[in-house]
Parts: C-alpha cells; sequence; structure tokens
C-alpha cells in the first residue's frame, strides 16, 4: 500500500454516522409518535364512550328507546334532536333534524306515537309525531309569553293509559287534548302547576301546584279537585304506583301516600340530593323502588325499605335520570364526565340489574324513555 492511499483514507472522518442509524432513528420516531396518538385516541375513546369497564357489545336488552342527542348542544341556543334506536344498541335513526331545540320524547303507551317538547314555532310547544318522524302535530303551546326554552325537572305532559290523549301543563292551564289536537277540555288553572301525571287505571290526574308545596288530584273528567297534601315542603317526582293505588315522591326524603295522600311512610334510606335533584320511579311490577344513591350510585329498594341493592356505576362518572325497561331487568341512564353540566355528558349506559353489568348504548344522549 503506497502512501497516497493512506492519506486518503486519513481524509475520511472517523464519526461519520451510517445511513442506517438515521433509518432507525426515523423508525422509532414514527414508532413513538405513533403510540402517542393511538394513547390519546383510547383515551378520547374512552371518555366519550364511558371510559375503562363498560361492554361495548351488543345489549341483550329489549324494546325501543328514544332520546335527545345532546351532541353539539352546550346551553339554550343550541339545537337537539331527537332520536330512537333498539334498546340493544341497534338500528339507530334520527327523528328530527333541523336547527331546532326537540327535547323530552315520550312514547305513547302503544308504542306508535311520540310526543315532545320543541321551538321550531318560535315558542315552547308540545307536537306529537309518529315513530318513524313522520306527520308532526302542534298541540300546545307550553311558554304563556313566547320567551322560547324553559328547563324542566320534570315533562309537563303525560300520555293517557290508551295512547289516546295527553295531560298538559300549557300556557292556558292545565289541559287534557287529543293526540290529534282536535278535541281540548280545561282542567284547572292554578299557576304555577307542574308534573302533571296520569294514572295507570285512567281515574285520574295527579299534579303540583303553588311551587311545589300542594299536591293535588283531579278526575280525568275534570270533576273533585282536591289537595291531597298533608304536610310543609315540597312535593316532586309524583309517581303513581302501576296499580294506581298509591304514590312515590320526594317529600324530606322517599314518600310513598295512599291514592288520597293518607298513610304517609319514609323510605328509611340515603337519598343523593345534588344537582340534579333524585328521579324516583317505581319497578313495572310496583314492588320496589329505583332512585339515585350518589353521584355515581343507582339504588333499587323494596317498597317496605328491605333488600337495598346499590350498583355502582363508575368511580369517575355521575349518572342522571336513570330508567326502567318494562320487564324491570335492566336500567338505562345518563353518564356525565366531572358534572352534570350538559357539555360533560358522555352517553345513556344500561345495565343489567341481575348481573350488574354495564353497557354502553349510545354516546351523548340524554332523557331516555324506554318503549312500555
Amino acid at each position: 500500500m503506497n502512501s497516497s492511499e493512506l492519506e486518503i483514507k486519513d481524509d475520511i472522518p472517523k464519526n461519520k454516522p451510517r445511513k442506517w442509524i438515521y433509518t432507525l432513528l426515523s423508525i422509532l420516531v414514527l414508532c413513538c409518535i405513533s403510540i402517542f396518538i393511538t394513547g390519546i385516541y383510547t383515551i378520547g375513546n374512552r371518555l366519550n364512550f364511558a371510559i375503562t369497564g363498560v361492554n361495548r357489545l351488543r345489549i341483550p336488552a329489549p324494546g325501543k328507546i328514544v332520546f335527545e342527542d345532546s351532541k353539539f348542544y352546550d346551553d339554550e341556543a343550541d339545537p337537539r334532536d331527537i332520536c330512537i334506536m333498539n334498546a340493544s344498541g341497534t338500528d339507530f335513526q334520527y327523528l328530527t333534524e333541523d336547527n331546532f331545540n326537540n327535547y323530552r320524547p315520550i312514547l305513547s303507551p302503544d308504542g306508535q306515537k311520540i310526543a315532545f317538547l320543541s321551538n321550531r314555532d318560535g315558542g315552547q310547544d308540545l307536537y306529537v309525531m309518529g315513530i318513524d318522524g313522520r306527520n308532526t302535530i302542534h298541540l300546545a303551546n307550553i311558554s304563556a309569553d313566547n320567551t322560547g326554552i324553559k328547563y324542566y325537572e320534570e315533562e309537563p305532559f303525560s300520555w293517557s293509559p290508551d295512547g289516546n290523549k295527553l295531560v298538559v301543563d300549557s300556557s292556558e292551564g292545565l289541559i287534557i287534548i287529543s293526540n290529534d289536537g282536535l278535541d281540548k277540555v280545561f282542567l284547572a288553572d292554578m299557576p304555577p302547576l307542574s308534573s302533571p301525571k296520569w294514572s295507570p287505571d285512567g281515574m285520574q290526574i295527579l299534579f303540583t301546584a303553588e311551587d311545589r308545596s300542594d299536591l293535588f288530584v283531579i278526575n280525568s273528567d275534570g270533576s273533585n279537585l282536591q289537595s291531597i297534601s298533608w304536610g310543609k315542603g315540597s312535593y316532586r317526582y309524583p309517581e303513581w304506583s302501576p296499580n294506581s293505588e298509591e304514590i312515590l315522591l320526594y317529600h324530606q326524603g322517599i314518600t310513598i301516600v295512599d291514592r288520597n295522600g293518607r298513610n304517609d311512610r319514609q323510605i328509611n334510606t340515603s337519598v343523593y340530593v345534588g344537582d340534579p335533584q333524585p328521579s324516583l320511579s317505581w319497578s313495572p311490577d310496583g314492588t320496589s323502588i329505583l332512585f339515585e344513591a350518589a353521584f355515581n350510585k343507582i339504588s333499587i329498594v323494596n317498597t317496605d325499605g328491605s333488600n337495598e341493592q346499590t350498583y355502582d356505576i363508575h368511580p369517575f362518572l355521575y349518572s342522571a335520570n336513570p330508567v326502567w325497561s318494562p320487564d324491570g331487568k335492566w336500567i338505562i341512564l345518563e353518564a356525565y364526565k366531572e358534572s352534570y353540566d350538559i357539555g360533560n355528558l358522555l352517553e345513556l349506559l344500561i345495565i343489567n340489574i341481575k348481573s350488574g353489568k354495564v353497557y354502553s348504548a349510545t354516546s351523548f344522549g340524554s332523557h331516555p324513555h324506554w318503549e312500555q
């Protein structure tokens, strides 16, 4: 080897990186980015679809569910639409798709019509449509001053057991109106009215008045209006028992009274009284009561206060508005993250009462109502 060759070799930098090192580093960077993006997506998916532990398989629950789609709803100016789907999580459909606020859907007892509130005509009104979203009929004005959406803790209307009529807390007072809007009967005008509920036997209508300080019943023909209040304080969430013989409500705790307001007895249990207030409901067979026990727990207790069962929804989720399935084997509810603000709404969850398993039904749903 001559000296010139040695000089050329000495001119080559001894620390020059190899191409394979660049290639390896590029691969590592891409892998890190991919892992990061996947992690963010997974976290986001878990936050938006009910975090870990929620089963996303098809739900073996019966019937149909109507609900509000509140995906883009942050305040009263934002639109909401009404949706319907099978309780199994299949066959999701929008029934309203417009720029209006459509909310609080309630299926008729025969499952053929849906009553709901909307501001599509400028005020806050009651409408009825078919379960396919067609043949919408305006029934009644709800807000007397035409100011638009008002928040209701409970629906200002209730179906008759046969599905032919509705009782409505309207701008005119308490009225009964046929589901085609053609016939209307005036019942009472005792503002502020709230929570009108038609008894399952069709005989009476229950409601609160004077800012919930009084509880009243009136016959469905408009006769025999009477107060059935028995003490001071507010009367919230009144619900007829399935046999129409008792009334469940919140009055300084979970309380059951006879149909005439007598024989009041409290259920000795702990009730969550944060925001929103606790919603109460009878089981379909009338033997037990569903209520919110904590911000992330619901409970079922026998009507005599025995055999309370508590279901933990998730340690980091807030639950609200639990609703029974018609067969009494399932519960659907709203799930929120951090607080009950509508912007924190995640999804609707369905719980199997026997197993306690929690399923994800759909994202961003609120105020569900199960087909009876």
